[in-house]
């Protein structure tokens, strides 16, 4: 699932798309839980970098 943003909407990233026979699937707009998965893992990463400690 991709967002509806114009880089996911891009006549080049649906060409390399078919060339690496990826199918692009495109989310509905302003429903977050169409892609509930990699919106919890973006959630999930973004707390554990929030919390890494200055090196």
């Amino acid at each position: 699932y991709v967002d509806n943003g114009s880089s996911y909407r891009s006549n080049h990233l649906s060409l390399v798309c078919a060339k690496l026979g990826v199918a692009l699937i495109h989310a509905r707009p302003y429903r977050p839980q169409g892609k509930g998965k990699i919106e919890r893992w973006f959630k999930t990463v973004r707390g554990q970098l929030l919390i890494l400690p200055d090196q």
